[in-house]
Formats: structure tokens, sequence, C-alpha cells
């Protein structure tokens, strides 16, 4: 069976050096959920794998309102190092842990002298940059130009299992960057709509809602 080392550097496209980098100077770290960390501010942030759970990446406004620019789950990986777009960012971005979770960590020195020496791995930061970097577009994109009720609808759908969304309007609200009241009201015309139904921290989607997005 593979160590969690080697899963990552098959992940990375790596070699046996960069697999005796990984063990020499990566580190496991474990968070609990609701703990939150700011990566700019801790050493070992540079390349991070999730091993389990699941964390919500996200900036906060001039008003202290929170937008989510993504969130990574179990066996995904992201990247704070020199040389990736999230490094040069001029706002604060932090980390919220939504499950316990454990987490591989490797210094941002180590990881770049990695993507230095190895073309593959190089690669994979592009690739991996990219595609983190067009999800950050895509949320700077809805907050431009989708009105609040479409976002919503959005997040409902996308963070829906089996038809059930687990969470407060105050934490949709965190999410998409908006004020509780207003989602709160949101919420109101889509119950009221007949798009969904709602209890305590609960949130169930009927057919109607999928009519939105026709």
């Amino acid at each position: 069976m593979e160590s969690i080392e080697q899963n990552i550097n098959r992940l990375i496209h790596g070699d046996q050096k960069s697999l005796s980098v990984l063990k020499d100077y990566g580190v496991f770290k474990t968070y609990n959920k609701g703990g939150r960390i700011y990566p700019d501010k801790e050493e070992y942030f540079g390349f991070f794998y999730i091993v389990s759970g699941r964390v919500r990446l996200f900036t906060s406004s001039f008003d202290a309102k929170e937008i989510t620019i993504f969130n990574i789950k179990s066996q995904e990986a992201c990247i704070f190092s020199a040389g990736c777009v999230l490094g040069y960012v001029e706002f604060d971005i932090a980390l919220e842990f939504m499950e316990d979770s454990k987490l591989f960590l490797l210094p941002n020195q180590a990881f770049k002298d990695l993507c230095q020496s190895n073309e593959n791995i190089l690669h994979f930061n592009l690739s991996l940059v990219s595609k983190r970097f067009k999800q950050a577009l895509e949320v700077i994109n809805d907050i431009t130009f989708k009105s609040l009720k479409e976002r919503v609808i959005k997040f409902l759908l996308l963070n829906a299992q089996h038809g059930v969304v687990q969470i407060s309007q105050e934490n949709i609200a965190n999410n998409i960057g908006s004020a509780r009241e207003a989602v709160a009201r949101i919420i109101k015309e889509l119950r009221e709509d007949g798009a969904i139904s709602t209890s305590r921290a609960q949130i169930l989607l009927q057919p109607k809602i999928f009519e939105y997005i026709l």
C-alpha cells in the first residue's frame, strides 16, 4: 500500500528525488472543525494536500463580509508558494476547516525548489494554479454580474447532497459575500415560490428550483 507521500508524489508527477524531499521536509498537521488559519502567517503553507477533511478558502471584504473563493476536498491540493497566483493577492486569505481535517504541508522554499528542478512538477504547479485561478475568477464574475438570488440558487445546487443542504442562512451569506438579512429574504422568496422547503439549519430542494437554471 502506498504511503501518503507516495500518493502525493504521483499526483505532482514527481520522481525519486521529489519523493525524498516530501519525506524529509513535509509535515502532517491536524485541525479541528471550525478552526481558522491564515496561510501567509504559517511557515509550512507552501504546498498543502488534504489527507482527510474539507477546507474552505475565503477572504473578507472591507466591511467584514466573507467571500468563499473555493473549497478543497480530501485528496486535493493547493499552493501558496512563490510562483502561485494566490501568493500575489493583495488581500488576506484564510482557511476554515469545515470538518476535522488532516493536512500534509510542504514549506514554500522546498516546493519552489522542486518546481525549479523538475519540469513535470512545474507543469503540475501551473495546471493547479490555473484551475484555482479560474475558480477565483468565477467567484468574481458571480459577484459582479449575477443577482443575489442567482448566487443563492447556485450555492444551494452546488452544495446539496441528495437534495438537502445542511447549512444556516448566516453561513450561506458568509460563503457568497452577502448579508444574512438579504439571504434570508431570498430564502423566503424561494420557499414561498415552492422551490425549497426549510427546517432548522436545513434546506430541502424542490423540483421547481431547477426551473431557475433553464
